[in-house]
């Protein structure tokens, strides 16, 4: 089949069946990521510059829409992100040290499932630095499933379950935190990604965010998502540049951040899903319960965590999100919550997160 066809097919499947509303819970845009699964069982899948460019295009536009108040906000929080991402990212370590003795297993399987399980490339790509063997990728990939899924469905099903109206709370969050500037910023008008200048805006931060990835110190890189991540946040701190306004309008990024969060989870999803049943038959039964519960346990220990600190809802979520450094559970929650501002939070999570699981991933290789 056309692998352009493909995607769109997937993508209009995924849509339906992510506005269907079932006791007040919606799958959202997890439903694109299970019909890709589908698809990729059966061999349907989407080339990988469909994953990469949906990359680039989501986490570009949440950065740029969260600079203007990321180093507001970090400054105000930055002890609250802390504790947030160590208690997800070390709780998960520890879990997976203790699984991975009492099922006995070797290291490359268990820091593979670890990485999938809590959605983390970069400390997969660290724990492959150490040790090249291809379990360390076969679990990762059969745990990953786990762990979109797991987050996704967790930052839409928990605020329901705790009664929490997620889109008033972050209204609410966006009067608070801008006041007499809480309007849409679809209204700024200085350019758009459909117009030169903001097109120039967009695709210097996309070159200068993977250039940045993917420089190395130390044997350490932010990868392309942390590169994208710091180019967007420091570009979206400046409306001009000498006469030449910088600013894109919210609208305009809205747009493209769906439209790659789709082709993200279209990219990835075909391409776990065509060895997913082989994968389940040969480590399906030391995988599913150790992989659920590296999931699980570390997004009730961030929730436990943002309680006790006293995080409202918006700040709480999104800071889960960023400290499982999960990019589909930020787009699910800005989908639910019907505002970008929650993106504020898992950006300034997410940095701490990705430095924690690389480290955490190379501690497990020494010790297991």
């Amino acid at each position: 089949m056309d692998p352009v066809l493909v995607v769109f097919l997937i993508a209009a499947i995924g849509c339906i069946i992510g506005i269907v509303r079932i006791k007040g819970v919606q799958f959202g845009v997890s439903a694109v990521l299970l019909v890709s699964l589908a698809f990729g069982h059966f061999g349907l899948i989407a080339p990988p510059l469909v994953r990469d460019l949906g990359l680039v295009f989501f986490v570009c536009s949440v950065a740029l829409a969260a600079g203007p108040l990321f180093f507001r906000n970090l400054k105000k929080g930055a002890v609250s992100y802390l504790i947030m991402s160590a208690s997800i990212v070390f709780s998960g370590a520890l879990l997976a040290f203790l699984l991975s003795r009492l099922f006995n297993l070797p290291a490359p399987l268990a820091v593979g499932m670890y990485n999938g399980a809590m959605t983390s490339t970069p400390g997969l790509a660290a724990a492959l630095e150490m040790d090249s063997s291809p379990t360390i990728s076969v679990s990762y990939g059969a745990s990953y499933i786990f762990g979109v899924i797991g987050v996704v469905l967790f930052v839409q099903i928990m605020p329901v379950m705790l009664n929490i109206d997620i889109k008033k709370e972050a209204a609410a969050y966006s009067h608070r935190i801008r006041g007499a500037e809480a309007a849409p910023r679809d209204s700024d008008s200085a350019g758009g990604p459909a117009e030169p200048r903001g097109l120039l805006m967009f695709s210097v931060v996309a070159v200068s965010g993977i250039l940045l990835g993917s420089l190395k110190v130390g044997g350490f890189s932010l990868g392309v998502t942390g590169g994208l991540l710091i180019a967007g946040i420091l570009a979206g701190q400046f409306s001009h540049a000498g006469w030449m306004p910088l600013r894109i309008p919210g609208g305009s990024l809205s747009v493209i951040r769906d439209v790659g969060l789709v082709m993200f989870l279209i990219g990835t999803g075909t391409e776990a899903g065509r060895g997913v049943v082989a994968i389940f038959a040969e480590y399906g039964a030391t995988l599913f319960v150790p992989g659920v519960l590296i999931t699980a346990v570390p997004l009730f220990v961030g929730l436990l965590a943002g309680k006790l600190m006293k995080m409202d809802a918006v700040t709480l979520f999104g800071a889960i999100c960023g400290g499982m450094t999960s990019t589909p559970a930020l787009g699910a929650l800005i989908a639910s919550a019907k505002n970008e501002d929650v993106s504020v939070h898992y950006t300034s999570a997410y940095p701490i997160g990705l430095v924690l699981m690389i480290f955490t991933s190379r501690l497990l290789m020494r010790i297991l």
